[in-house]
């Protein structure tokens, strides 16, 4: 832990060698003059101006097209902008090596994306590798990093660990020794200690401005996606103790000002990435300061937002902090014995001049750290010796060549039935509690001493002469531990290792009546050479602390199974007299909060630890095809698979795009082991047609984890081909070239330099050159999450045939999203399409010819994790079947909510086609290539034309069954022919009532012909 604000007396020293050693106020002042002398931009974004140089030097931010959106009081202290990945501010600054050989940048951020990708702060990139800032995933694991001059960005450095906290980044670069130094402190709302990854580098030139919000001014490459704060650049290269005192100081370290006061400081952020389920109640501390020098430090209020804020509440706080004054905030979380993650943040707000309302991340995991190994509660009148962890480790028994077994109490134990031992008795668990089987062991039970007597008597060991893991009565001294010198029975742990004695507690846990139950447990931590014991001699009242006994230990190997009622399973050597009751073991940490809620808890604490409950659903969607387009109603079966934990639904809730077409029944609230109920769901696509995403969400106490999420996706056939169109481009309309011809409305827009619009060369009628550096823009979402199935293509000429990367349509954002066109990546020069996780698809045809007309297309199903390609070099000949590849496993992430065309992101002309794009498609709706076929053959027409679609043809017992998709109103006719050439003979006329229409062919003399054929018309 490191409180920089409080040290920088010291840093002013070590800084500048003649400064007097001076404490407070005074020497932050004088580090900071020191510290400041070479900023030359610094951009709060505070004020009137949001956009205003705050250092002094009047270099104010300039616009680029797109602009961040302003927060006044969302930043990390008062305003910020929110980028979205496709804006930036430029700031005229050089920070290029010829310029400043020496350079310092940072700011504070908070990411709302942890999805890795290639996501920059702030950057001159020219292309060669050069100052930049941010996040990035190549060459190492997804972190906050910099380039370093010469290739990949630096490694060593953090990544992201929430979306809520903000973090802080910053880089010096040193010229003149070759060397770069990267900070981030993920969680800046604390003063951990802020250690610098040192990178040699070497930088060539690159852009004479600086971009905010991304990689390079001239572009929107690699934006950042988040809030920024408090961005500063030196023209030096800060010390490590000078980044830290900026870190600690935020803007008014950065401008030299006097440091705050009051000052609210927080001193630790606490781990909550790795919370224990039981207790289910826990405590969250956060230690805090007052660093001010001379006023006290008012707190107001505390607030908890955030998806499951309900789970927090705020246990106490000091209202008001003396100057230097400590004290603590603390939170607490009630997981409701759920496991996973449980997100929230704390806003608190004071009278810190600065920072009036900070945040803290409370966003927490809870794990089910601890595996229930083996329990015996002997509860079981029937069948005492079972194991009621559910692993069927039942107790065995008579071992010791005919020696009675304890005595079964059925009613005699501090909770049911208890075991009733005589020194000459003893039970077996088939548990191998070794260090090699079980580095971290919890194990203990409820015990009755019958006797005060001194001497050896032992309640679980499986001791082979080494001192092995073993608890009990004892009264031996420890060789290398000191000396009981009266003896003094007491509780004790076998400790190994050279310790070779029990342990020796103070003051000693000596029972002291015959009447009492003892609670007994022991934590065995084989990694850190550890064991803590735990003894409450009187466990009737759990109003008090159990005594905790540690040493310094290292077991060895004993025996394979483990003895209940004896030193060990082969023998009734130093065996118990008195009565045990549930016994226990865990594997994993059990520490002092745990131990206490086993203790007030017994059976039923100790059951959470098991793999109990366990929420079983269905996992297929429960929708999927409804080829008649009405509402549906289906019971999602819920099942309880826990073996003796109740189930408890939490909540329930309906998520995804199309959440609004379904509705919930009652939700069930408890489900006993074993047990099973059913949860209603409607849906109803009101008349709409494609693919409907939607997910029911359930949170509940399944062991495994809170959050069980049920596909309810559907899918609903398009009544035609035409009804599945999405947008359609023929550039046809000399007067609109841009229009959308599908009637849906999805016109183009033109960006920046228009491509060629030329009338009649198309390969039919208009189409648009392009000359490798224009693209337009349709407002057609084809994102996953938007379109899970997507169709698109276009007719194509391409005027090189020279390899290079040129785009036909994307809404790429860098992370190889859906796109096609021409690309030389992992493979030769190819008509290609990305293929969502990794490089372009391969197997795919080059181009031969720049005269040609191509016709190139590509089906995209999210569902399947697939993508198919279908290519026809030249659609002069319509002989020719499609050529077609197909990647499984293509999987892809979000894009850009629109998409380009001529370019392969609509952001920008990167990758951009060179030649021209005619008749451009997209369908919401995998295609088939027969369908493809048809298109390429017929073009527009085809494309516009509405013909309804045969859903299904089946042949039953009552004759022939034809369903196609229709339109309600619309007359359609069922026609027969012989023969493909005709003559076509209308069987049947109806008027369509709903979505989809059947007809049923009963026709002996037609169906026994040699050949007929079926069409579908509307007259």
């Amino acid at each position: 832990m490191k409180t920089s604000i409080l040290s920088s007396s010291l840093l002013s020293r070590i800084l500048c060698p003649a400064a007097p050693f001076i404490l407070g106020g005074a020497a932050m002042s004088l580090f900071l003059m020191q510290a400041t002398a070479g900023l030359v931009g610094f951009y709060p974004f505070d004020g009137e101006d949001p956009t205003a140089d705050a250092s002094g030097a009047g270099v104010t931010l300039q616009s680029a097209a797109a602009d961040p959106t302003y927060n006044p009081s969302g930043g990390f202290e008062g305003g910020a902008f929110h980028f979205d990945g496709k804006q930036r501010w430029i700031a005229p600054l050089d920070i290029n090596p010829g310029t400043l050989p020496q350079v310092t940048m940072g700011a504070w951020v908070r990411t709302e994306s942890l999805i890795p990708g290639l996501r920059k702060i702030m950057g001159s990139d020219n292309g060669g590798w050069d100052r930049t800032l941010g996040l990035d995933d190549r060459e190492g694991p997804f972190r906050y990093t910099s380039f370093i001059g010469n290739g990949p960005p630096a490694t060593g450095t953090p990544g992201p660990k929430s979306t809520n906290q903000w973090s802080f980044v910053a880089a010096s670069y040193d010229n003149d020794n070759a060397v770069a130094t990267i900070y981030v402190d993920q969680d800046a709302a604390t003063l951990e200690a802020l250690d610098g990854v040192v990178v040699p580098t070497g930088f060539g030139p690159g852009l004479i401005t600086l971009s905010i919000g991304n990689l390079r001014t001239d572009t929107a490459d690699e934006g950042w996606q988040g809030d920024i704060d408090n961005v500063f650049v030196f023209d030096e290269a800060l010390s490590p103790e000078q980044i830290a005192a900026i870190r600690d100081g935020g803007r008014t370290a950065i401008l030299g000002l006097p440091a705050n006061d009051p000052d609210l400081q927080v001193a630790l952020s606490p781990d909550l990435e790795g919370l224990s389920k039981v207790p289910s109640v826990k405590a969250i501390s956060f230690p805090i300061r007052n660093a001010g020098a001379t006023k006290p430090l008012k707190l107001s209020q505390i607030t908890i937002q955030g998806a499951d804020a309900g789970y927090f509440s705020v246990a106490s706080f000091p209202t008001e902090l003396a100057p230097g004054a400590s004290g603590e905030i603390v939170f607490r979380l009630d997981s409701q014995s759920q496991v996973g993650a449980f997100a929230a943040t704390a806003t608190v707000v004071s009278d810190d001049p600065t920072t009036p309302r900070l945040q803290l991340e409370l966003a927490s995991r809870v794990v089910a750290s601890q595996t229930l190994l083996g329990l015996y509660s002997f509860d079981d009148a029937a069948a005492p010796l079972k194991d009621d962890s559910g692993g069927g480790r039942t107790l065995l028994n008579g071992l010791d060549g005919g020696l009675a077994d304890p005595t079964y109490l059925s009613a005699g134990g501090i909770s049911g039935g208890a075991f009733e031992f005589n020194g000459q008795q003893r039970l077996v668990a088939p548990i191998n509690i070794n260090p090699s089987a079980v580095p971290r062991l919890g194990m203990g039970a409820w015990v009755k001493t019958a006797t005060l007597e001194p001497g050896l008597r032992k309640v679980i060991g499986h001791d082979d002469g080494a001192w092995d893991r073993v608890i009990g009565l004892d009264t031996r001294s420890q060789p290398t531990g000191g000396e009981l010198p009266d003896g003094t029975l007491r509780y004790a742990a076998f400790t190994g290792g050279n310790n070779f004695g029990p342990t020796q507690g103070d003051p000693a846990p000596a029972p002291v009546s015959t009447e009492a139950w003892t609670f007994l447990a022991i934590d065995y931590d084989q990694a850190a050479g550890l064991l803590s014991l735990y003894v409450d001699l009187d466990a009737s009242t759990t109003d008090d602390e159990p005594q905790v006994i540690q040493q310094a230990t290292q077991m060895g190997q004993g025996l394979a199974t483990t003895s209940i009622g004896s030193l060990n399973p082969v023998g009734s050597g130093e065996g118990w007299i008195g009565s045990i009751d549930t016994v226990f073991f865990l594997s994993g940490a059990l520490d002092l909060a745990t131990m206490n809620a086993i203790r007030v808890g017994g059976k039923q604490t100790l059951l959470q630890f098991g793999p109990d409950p366990v929420l079983a659903v269905e996992t297929s969607p429960v929708f999927g095809q409804l080829p008649n387009g009405a509402s549906k109603t289906v019971q999602v079966q819920l099942r309880n698979g826990g073996a003796s934990q109740p189930l408890r639904i939490v909540k329930a809730e309906l998520q995804g795009r199309d959440a609004g077409s379904y509705t919930l029944g009652t939700i069930p609230d408890t489900l006993p082991p074993g047990g099973s109920a059913s949860i209603s769901v409607t849906f109803n696509p009101a008349g709409a047609e494609g693919v409907f995403q939607g997910v029911l969400e359930l949170t509940s106490n399944d062991s495994a984890g809170r959050k069980t999420r049920i596909d309810l996706s559907a899918a609903v056939p398009f009544t035609s081909l035409r009804s599945s169109l999405l947008g359609f481009y023929s550039f046809d309309d000399a007067e609109n070239p841009l229009k959308d011809d599908s009637g849906n409305g999805k016109d183009l827009t033109s960006v920046g330099a228009d491509p060629t619009y030329e009338a009649d060369t198309g390969i039919e009628g208009g189409n648009f050159l392009f000359g490798g550096s224009q693209r337009l823009v349709s407002p057609i979402n084809i994102n996953p999450s938007e379109r899970p199935v997507l169709t698109m293509g276009a007719w194509v000429k391409t005027a090189s045939l020279s390899p290079g990367l040129r785009k036909i349509i994307g809404s790429d954002d860098g992370g190889w999203d859906r796109t096609i066109g021409l690309d030389d990546r992992e493979g030769p020069f190819r008509y290609s399409a990305f293929v969502g996780n990794a490089g372009p698809l391969a197997g795919t045809p080059s181009p031969e010819s720049s005269d040609d007309w191509t016709f190139i297309a590509a089906t995209f199903n999210q569902n399947a994790a697939e993508v198919t390609l279908y290519v026809d070099l030249n659609v002069a000949t319509l002989e020719d079947a499609l050529i077609a590849a197909t990647r499984p496993g293509s999987a892809y992430g979000s894009g850009f909510p629109t998409v380009s065309i001529g370019s392969l992101r609509p952001d920008n002309a990167n990758e951009s086609w060179n030649g021209s794009i005619d008749n451009v498609f997209f369908y919401g709706n995998v295609l088939s290539e027969g369908e493809l076929t048809e298109i390429r053959n017929a073009g527009k027409s085809k494309i516009l034309s509405d013909p309804p679609r045969i859903l299904s043809i089946q042949k039953t017992g009552a004759g022939l069954v034809i369903n196609w998709g229709s339109r309600p109103g619309t007359t359609y006719t069922v026609e027969y022919s012989a023969s493909l050439a005709g003559p076509w003979t209308t069987i049947e006329t109806q008027v369509a009532a709903g979505p989809s229409s059947s007809f049923t062919d009963t026709s002996a003399q037609r169906q026994g012909g040699p050949a007929g054929f079926y069409r579908i018309a509307v007259p």
